[in-house]
């Protein structure tokens, strides 16, 4: 058994209060809604898990998260995963497009097209939540699928369940410290196959 701790490759702060702006090198990221309705952050991440040797079995994911503990809160809300549908443009992807001259389907990327339609994983985050890391079990089966390219890795979307009146916010890989997200995959060797029975009457 091992682990695999992978920074992101890229990620980025989209805002709908700013839907034609790049947030690629800020610091930290928001998650969430900061004043009625009107100033909702998402955040874009990928994580390149392909050093994985080959022949493995994805036992475990995790998505780890560094809060800050800016009380920007007084509700608890769920924070939700979604694998990302599209290649999205780390210097180039905003709330309204996710590359260059390419609109999401839906702004904000959550449109059926743009993000799985069901999550792979979510974590409850408090009103008084205190800085430190924030860790969220993701679907075994969903990581396993970027490990073999039976779904496209294009990293996930981190959102609230209830975006209003609520923030969060996290530092991002620009962080020139330890505070980097972190995708954590637990993996081992595949179980070699049964030895021959050479005691057979067929043989």
């Amino acid at each position: 058994m091992a682990l695999g701790t992978f920074t992101p490759t890229q990620d980025n702060g989209i805002r709908d209060d700013s839907p034609t702006t790049n947030f690629s090198t800020d610091d930290n990221y928001d998650v969430g809604e900061y004043n009625a309705g009107v100033l909702i952050r998402r955040v874009l991440a990928q994580f390149d898990i392909s050093s994985i040797p080959g022949g493995q079995i994805i036992n475990a994911g995790t998505l780890r998260v560094s809060h800050q503990a800016s009380d920007f809160s007084d509700n608890v809300r769920q924070m939700q995963v979604y694998r990302v549908r599209r290649v999205w443009g780390d210097t180039t992807s905003t709330w309204n497009i996710y590359s260059t001259g390419n609109n999401w389907q839906t702004a904000g990327a959550t449109g059926a097209d743009d993000i799985d339609t069901t999550g792979i994983g979510s974590v409850t985050i408090v009103q008084t939540q205190g800085a430190g890391w924030i860790n969220v079990t993701l679907t075994t089966s969903a990581v396993s699928d970027w490990y073999t390219g039976a779904f496209a890795n294009n990293g996930v979307l981190l959102r609230m369940d209830t975006e209003l009146n609520d923030m969060h916010r996290w530092d991002s890989r620009e962080n020139l410290g330890t505070l980097k997200p972190e995708l954590v995959v637990d993996y081992s060797a595949a179980a070699a196959g049964a030895p021959l029975d050479l005691t057979s009457k067929y043989w």
